[in-house]
């Protein structure tokens, strides 16, 4: 149980493009909406 805990808390993961696009994509829709809805630049 402790080798599981150590492996997905502390090992990278392999992303594909296609996963890195959409979380950027999502990433850069967040910032937009918190700047919004707190009315300031975050970035």
């Amino acid at each position: 149980m402790e080798s599981a805990y150590l492996s997905s808390r502390y090992l990278g993961k392999e992303y594909n493009r296609d996963e890195v696009e959409s979380l950027l994509d999502f990433a850069d829709k967040l910032v937009k909406f918190l700047e919004e809805v707190g009315n300031e630049k975050l970035l």
